[in-house]
């Protein structure tokens, strides 16, 4: 049982690094690309909107590595009681950021992108164009940031709390 617990803990680690350096090497590119777009963007809201997007790619890559990370080092001396806490501590840890994406990651993103819409529509509206463009971007985020959220709260929590009640199961009580 306690080859089980160790094993549990080291995937778990493992599986938390991936996502992380994954989610922090998109929100680099989005810091990289969105950075760039403010600097070339054609009008002051959307130019902050735009840098308001690139900033929070800064933001996700604080957010992911203070809060994401799993337990420091587990002594391996340790007994099962321990790292049946120490590896319960991390799924609660892990189901509680996937619980919050939508203000850490997501929101900053979106208002940062709906600034930058505003401000295209704004624009185009001045400049006697339609402002479908912009309509249809804010629609399409819209889209893909629910389908994040629900990915995330749905599947990513759901997946987590079947482990956690797994090895409850598995060791017994809470």
């Amino acid at each position: 049982m306690l080859h089980l617990a160790i094993e549990r803990t080291r995937a778990l680690d493992r599986q938390i690094a991936g996502r992380n350096s994954l989610e922090c090497a998109a929100a680099l590119l989005i810091t990289a690309f969105f950075g760039w777009a403010a600097l070339r963007a054609p009008s002051p809201l959307e130019q902050l909107g735009l840098a308001i997007v690139s900033l929070s790619g800064l933001w996700i890559i604080y957010y992911v590595r203070h809060h994401g990370r799993g337990p420091s080092p587990v002594d391996a001396g340790l007994d099962l009681s321990a790292y049946r806490k120490v590896l319960l501590e991390n799924y609660s840890r892990q189901i509680r950021l996937l619980q919050t994406v939508q203000f850490w990651y997501l929101g900053p993103l979106y208002a940062g992108l709906l600034i930058a819409n505003a401000g295209a529509a704004l624009r185009l509206t001045r400049e006697g164009r339609g402002v479908l463009g912009p309509v249809l971007t804010v629609t399409l985020v819209t889209l893909v940031f629910a389908a994040i959220l629900l990915l995330n709260q749905r599947v990513g929590v759901g997946r987590l709390r079947s482990a956690r009640k797994e090895l409850v199961e598995l060791t017994g009580g809470e």
